[in-house]
């Protein structure tokens, strides 16, 4: 009887050290980092938003206007070091979505390069109700991507997907 038990349990020990070193592999090749606060762009009293110049301040793209002021905030100037990212924009919002009928308001976001140390701007165009601060998180992906979300009150997102050459996809999601 201990013989027929012994294979058994060389294939359950097995079997453990197996999954141990899969979920162990999967957690490195998933892994979450926090960042540190000198990593993420971040102003004191304001959101990654900023308005400089009169192309992007607040052009709202139907006659309705926004009720609020636009809003204004301090940008850190880009360093030289980095060139304009090549962007492309992917739009997940469907046409049954209550932002699909929101008009649209041009904006520029900020982004940490993971080319460099330097500020990028990522022209977006996000509805006109969300006006506040976006929630910012970061994360490193698959591939040496680094992924920023960016999530409004409202509940309108935005996921901007940098690759290792410092090209970025800008995701609309709701």
């Amino acid at each position: 009887m201990n013989q027929n038990r012994s294979p058994l349990l060389f294939a359950a020990a097995l079997a453990m050290a197996v999954s141990t070193i899969v979920s162990t592999a999967q957690a490195e090749l998933f892994r979450v980092r926090a960042r540190a606060a000198d990593e993420l762009i971040a102003p004191a009293d304001g959101p990654l938003l900023i308005a400089p110049g009169a192309a992007y301040r607040h052009e709202v793209a139907s006659p309705v206007a926004p009720a609020i002021a636009s809003p204004v905030w301090p940008a850190a100037a880009p360093a030289l070091c980095c060139k304009q990212p090549c962007l492309k924009y992917r739009d997940h919002i469907g046409r049954r979505s209550c932002f699909a009928s929101e008009p649209r308001v041009n904006m520029l976001l900020e982004a940490k390069s993971p080319c460099g140390c330097c500020v990028v701007e990522i022209p977006v165009c996000i509805p006109a109700c969300c006006l506040d601060a976006p929630c910012v998180t970061g994360r490193d992906g698959l591939f040496g991507r680094e992924i920023v979300n960016y999530v409004w009150k409202c509940g309108f997102r935005v996921k901007v997907v940098f690759d290792r050459h410092g090209d970025a996809v800008v995701h609309y999601l709701d």
